[in-house]
């Protein structure tokens, strides 16, 4: 018991046959618990007794009567305690001497079973976590799961059109709670919250677009502070598309059934996540371009809206982890040129379906500052050989990209013809030697280099 109530020390003087007294404490913080001792001597040779009392948590005042007899010589003290609204009665003897011939009294009344310790709180889980060899020069907001987040308004939406008109007034602090059931149509999050706004679904919330050659199933468009969690999203074009978003974080999203890429950060979205995610079946309708993960724009875009042209798309500092992708008809995940210092870590790859034209590698890299790490990759056969060449490539698309990158810690196991890592060019870019495939292959067409 913390002690923040100075002992009392009272020593009472009194006949051996009968007595009572009345003592009282109380404390100076209202519902903090405290402590005071008694030490009772009883004349004519009997035992003195020290009695430990403990107040219960949330008693302003309390008052305890202390009766001693002849016959057994016990302390009882009864305590209201104003927070759990009961009595109780609890003592400790903390020590007993006999003197001289006298008779040892019983034994004090035992105290009750003390009332178990609550449950300690639930630890909030963050939605991802950041690897130690991340690049300090990006900051990801950490999230909390949906439970533990302290939202100032909640909103429970149930059909298509609550949905839609929740997430155009969306406000920081918000919570959007997505109930089980197929939500058809398109939608988008347009807000740049000043503090987190979350959008949670209860499993079975799924965004359904109807047609896997048109639409964004879910557009994020110049928004930021925003966190989806538990959606689904199918049968569309492109499934999550982010365009110009900072400090977006989608969570245990199930992204299937899309024409082309399943999610795609675009026209400079910046220190956002997906994570914890599964991304199936992409590129049904344009399998060149069934991307699981696009981070960036080809050079040939790099004209977003007819401004900026000719400049990158600097969609850097995006976190892709612990996410799996199968079935996708181009890479997994596709770096492009123009961005850096995105990471992509403990991922599971599945190469199965893999058809596109310039798809060898699940993940293809023209970045730079790029890393990739502890990744898992099992090689999809198409026909007789490997879908895969590489585990991961880089490529240079524009001069002075597709260099500086890291690969360390990923592994293969299936049939890969070539290195773990293919280098166009061995430039700057560092392979870690724990690079390792089942099949014996090498670390890289490069000399790799023991992290």
């Amino acid at each position: 018991m913390f002690k923040l109530f100075s002992a009392t020390l009272v020593t009472l003087l009194i006949p051996a046959l009968g007595w009572s007294a009345n003592l009282s404490a109380s404390s100076p913080h209202e519902t903090v618990p405290f402590e005071t001792s008694f030490q009772l001597r009883v004349s004519g040779g009997v035992s003195p007794y020290r009695y430990q009392v403990t107040y219960g948590a949330a008693t302003v005042s309390a008052s305890g009567k202390i009766t001693t007899g002849s016959k057994n010589g016990q302390v009882k003290v009864l305590v209201y305690d104003s927070k759990n609204k009961k009595v109780m009665v609890r003592f400790r003897v903390l020590k007993t001497a006999v003197l001289g011939s006298a008779p040892v009294p019983a034994n004090p009344e035992p105290s009750p079973s003390p009332a178990p310790s609550p449950a300690p709180a639930p630890v909030a889980e963050k939605l991802f976590k950041v690897p130690a060899q991340a690049p300090k020069a990006c900051k990801w907001e950490e999230r909390i799961d949906c439970e533990s987040f302290k939202y100032a308004r909640k909103i429970d939406v149930r059909s298509a059109a609550e949905l839609k008109t929740a997430l155009a007034d969306l406000r920081a602090g918000d919570l959007v709670s997505v109930a089980s059931g197929v939500y058809s149509g398109l939608f988008v999050i347009t807000l740049k919250a000043s503090s987190a706004a979350y959008v949670c679904a209860e499993k079975g919330a799924v965004i359904d677009g109807g047609n896997y050659k048109s639409g964004y199933g879910l557009y994020l468009n110049k928004a930021s502070n925003i966190v989806v969690s538990g959606l689904a999203v199918r049968n569309v074009q492109k499934g999550v598309m982010m365009d110009g978003g900072q400090n977006l974080v989608l969570h245990n999203m199930t992204v299937s059934g899309v024409g082309d890429e399943a999610v795609h950060f675009r026209n400079n979205t910046q220190n956002s996540v997906i994570s914890r995610s599964k991304i199936l079946d992409a590129g049904l309708y344009q399998p060149d371009f069934g991307e699981g993960v696009y981070l960036g724009s080809s050079k040939n875009k790099w004209c977003p809206s007819g401004t900026n042209c000719g400049e990158p798309d600097r969609s850097d500092c995006n976190l892709v982890s612990e996410n799996y992708i199968s079935n996708v008809k181009a890479e997994s995940i596709d770096v492009k040129e123009g961005t850096q210092n995105n990471v992509i870590a403990e991922n599971e790859f599945e190469g199965s379906g893999m058809t596109g034209a310039y798809a060898d590698s699940f993940i293809d890299v023209k970045g730079n500052l790029t890393y990739v790490l502890n990744n898992k990759g099992v090689a999809g056969q198409c026909g007789s050989k490997s879908c895969q060449l590489n585990g991961f490539q880089t490529h240079i698309a524009v001069a002075g990209w597709g260099d500086k990158n890291v690969f360390s810690g990923n592994r293969l196991s299936g049939d890969f013809a070539g290195p773990v890592v293919g280098l166009q060019k061995a430039l700057s870019n560092v392979v870690h030697c724990d690079n390792t495939a089942d099949n014996g292959v090498a670390a890289a067409n490069a000399v790799c280099v023991n992290p």
